[in-house]
């Protein structure tokens, strides 16, 4: 067996998402292995955003059996959905594509790593120790159901290159060069959500990346918090409840958010809301570093 590594293309993103959802289908027990995260699209969403993303896939022949997406946050990145065709599993196709991975880290000079995965997956955890990832505290992925319409935060005031300065103000504050710039363009030029603000006083306080529906990455009557930052808890409150009620306003009837249980002050503040857990992985960072992630860090994002 001979495997080429080399980037997707466009053609190559059916079958892309099709191994994806067949790889984490057939891990996870479905009946129908193919309907996990129907109606999302966490692929060709990345693919079509290169100013934040790059891809690696792993083909036998012109046959591709696996892949990763690689996302980079400013001076932050982190990998996947990384999957690989059951009938390639134990063949050494993941070593394979996150050995360029790492290439692409080193390219982009991020300062931080980090993936999500399986807490409960001795293979899972151990393939990523291999490249200097260690496993730390559990990211809850959490839901709330919105049965009411909470009052809306004012729409944001400014241009967009006002709205991604602010933006990297309040995440800069978190991690030094932390920005999610290339995710909000990827968002409106797309049109696969909304950015959520929250104004304190003069400046921003709060705001989130929220993808909203089927076709982005939420699917079917969710709003999906891909990525938010809050400079304190009165804020961060505030944001909930800003999409809690874009969730209202666009008819979707469940806001789903990941914050890393580290962020202690966040997670406990989602509890108090009515937030609960309804599955959770665990956050892997590269040289057991701690990025952006901090008892007091008022931040959302589970790197899925």
């Amino acid at each position: 067996m001979s495997i080429d590594i080399r980037p997707l293309t466009e053609r190559d993103l059916p079958e892309a998402d099709r191994i994806f959802r067949l790889a984490f289908g057939t891990f996870m027990g479905l009946p129908d292995p193919m309907t996990f995260a129907a109606g999302a699209d966490l692929t060709a969403t990345r693919w079509r955003a290169p100013a934040c993303n790059a891809t690696v896939g792993a083909f036998d022949g012109d046959v591709l059996v696996g892949s990763n997406y690689v996302t980079r946050w400013g001076s932050f990145g982190f990998f996947g959905p990384l999957t690989v065709r059951p009938d390639y599993w134990s063949k050494g196709i993941g070593q394979l594509l996150l050995a360029p991975t790492m290439e692409i880290f080193a390219r982009w000079g991020v300062k931080q790593s980090a993936l999500y995965t399986f807490p409960h997956s001795p293979k899972h955890l151990a393939l990523y120790q291999k490249f200097d990832f260690w496993p730390q505290r559990l990211t809850a992925l959490m839901t709330k159901r919105v049965a009411d319409a909470p009052a809306a935060a004012p729409a944001f005031e400014g241009s967009r290159a006002d709205l991604l300065a602010q933006a990297r103000d309040v995440s800069g504050a978190m991690f030094p060069g932390l920005d999610v710039s290339g995710e909000v363009d990827a968002l409106l030029d797309q049109k696969l959500g909304e950015v959520v603000t929250v104004r304190d006083g003069a400046s921003l306080g709060a705001f989130a990346v929220c993808h909203v529906g089927p076709g982005s990455e939420a699917g079917p009557k969710t709003v999906y918090v891909k990525f938010a930052a809050a400079r304190d808890g009165a804020s961060f409150a505030k944001l909930l409840a800003a999409c809690e009620a874009l969730a209202a306003r666009r008819g979707m009837g469940v806001v789903l958010a990941g914050v890393n249980t580290v962020c202690s002050s966040a997670y406990q503040t989602m509890l108090a809301q009515g937030y609960r857990t309804q599955y959770t992985g665990v956050a892997m960072q590269r040289g057991n570093g701690a990025g952006y992630l901090a008892a007091e860090a008022f931040v959302l994002g589970d790197w899925r």
